[in-house]
């Protein structure tokens, strides 16, 4: 096959995973995903072409770790337009692919944590949990050193919807001694 056509072909393949993953997804899971087609030399160079052409954009959030990608109005016209090029069976994979990782990659997106020196000896780390596009939590939490920023920002990402669960439970409960104090 002409390597012009190839590289088509995994041009296509990228954005008609964006298009159907619908949200910004991590650089790390987009190469992750890519290595089923190509390898990391044909990868980033694609990427970064797509990226001046205007067919996606990089994400960099204050808030979100790393960076992410996400088709733009025009590499969705682009989609619409060629993905009926792409064979049936490499978009049915790509489908199958975001069935099986889809949520994975989409609590990455919901669940951030990120840290900022405030002063001299204090880190604040600002961290948050949305699903379906809505907050349930965002809190900043003030700490002294880096190390418990980082530690803070791992534990978050990790037991986030543990913490909410606590959370609404307690606040949306009555403690005994309030409700005896009110009679």
């Amino acid at each position: 096959m002409n390597k012009d056509v190839v590289t088509d072909e995994n041009k296509l393949i990228l954005l008609y995973f964006l298009h159907h993953m619908d949200i910004p997804t991590p650089w790390t899971r987009l190469q992750e995903f890519s290595q089923e087609y190509m390898d990391y030399f044909t990868f980033q160079p694609i990427l970064k072409e797509m990226q001046y052409n205007g067919l996606v954009e990089s994400i960099s959030e204050e808030d979100r770790e790393g960076e992410f990608y996400a088709i733009t109005n025009e590499g969705r016209r682009c989609v619409n337009y060629f993905s009926k090029r792409l064979p049936l069976s490499k978009r049915e994979e790509v489908l199958a692919y975001i069935k099986k990782n889809g949520d994975g990659i989409k609590k990455e997106y919901d669940i951030y944590a990120n840290y900022f020196k405030y002063d001299e000896d204090q880190y604040v780390v600002k961290c948050g949990y949305a699903e379906n596009d809505r907050y349930l939590i965002e809190m900043n939490l003030s700490v002294f050193t880096k190390e418990q920023a980082k530690l803070v920002r791992k534990n978050w990402k990790n037991k986030v919807t543990k913490l909410y669960s606590f959370a609404i439970k307690e606040l949306l409960t009555e403690d005994e001694e309030e409700k005896t104090e009110e009679k």
